[in-house]
Formats: structure tokens, sequence, C-alpha cells
């Protein structure tokens, strides 16, 4: 209840910490829990990712053909990321493209750890039987862990 005011109403998150809110929320609702700014940012971040995700996999479930672009790089404090995103033409052959991740890559930076990271993010969208290319730089471990292809089931 709360969650959705603050949000609908472009309030400041801290509201919940506030005594005056807290105070109003028990009496419009007595059962009312207080929750604090962070365990509102973590509710509203889960919302957030679950909707998007359903979001992508409601589209991306009538596609036929992707084609992805991956792209490794390390952030100046020496943490690595993978980002993986799709591209397909819509039913009204419009080019679309989506962000699916964002992931943290760990040490080491090898085709198969590269290879594993892009498999479990396609299985988490079901659509790595809809993948017809994927695109990335020269990096010799890109290149080694897409050569033949992701490993396909059935």
């Amino acid at each position: 209840m709360a969650t959705n005011l603050i949000i609908k109403c472009n309030l400041p998150l801290s509201l919940v910490e506030n005594p005056a809110f807290r105070e109003f929320m028990k009496e419009c609702y007595p059962k009312w829990q207080p929750i604090s700014t962070k365990k509102l940012k973590s509710d509203i971040i889960s919302s957030f990712k679950t909707r998007i995700h359903k979001i992508i996999c409601d589209t991306l479930e009538i596609v036929n053909d992707l084609t992805l672009t991956i792209d490794a790089w390390s952030h100046r404090r020496g943490r690595s990321f993978l980002g993986i995103t799709c591209h397909f033409i819509d039913n009204k052959m419009v080019p679309q493209a989506f962000l699916i991740d964002f992931v943290r890559m760990k040490s080491p930076h090898t085709s198969d750890n590269i290879q594993r990271l892009t498999e479990n993010v396609l299985d988490r969208f079901n659509v790595k039987a809809k993948v017809f290319r994927i695109i990335t730089d020269n990096a010799s471990s890109m290149i080694k862990a897409y050569r033949f292809g992701l490993a396909v089931d059935g």
C-alpha cells in the first residue's frame, strides 16, 4: 500500500521512515507494518526486475530468430562484466533490441566461462534454440567461446 503510494506519487523513498508518515499509515491501516528505506528499495527493485523479465519473455516468446551481441569489459577497479543484447525483427518488421542481461564475470575469463554465463542467461529467457547468430568483438576468448555455437539440447 505504502509502496504504491510512494511510487505513483513520486515521493521520496525515505518517507517510510518519517514518524508522521508512520503514524498516518497506522491510523489508516492498523495492520500496516513499518519498513525501512532499504527494504522498500529492495522490494521495488525486485518487483521491477520481475516485471521487466516477464515483458522480455513475453516479447521473445513469439520471435523465431534472434541475433545476439555479446561484449565483455572491465571496470576501472578490475571488475569484469558481460553484456548480452538480443536483436530481432518484430511482427511489424521493426528492428528491436533488448539488453537481456548484464552480469558480473568473475575470473578466469575463459571461453568456457563466457559460454556458460551466456547459456545460463539464454536458458533463463528460454531462447537458446532461437539464436541464429552471435556477434562479438575479436577477443580470442569470445571467438573460442562461440566458434561452434551454443550447446543446444534436443
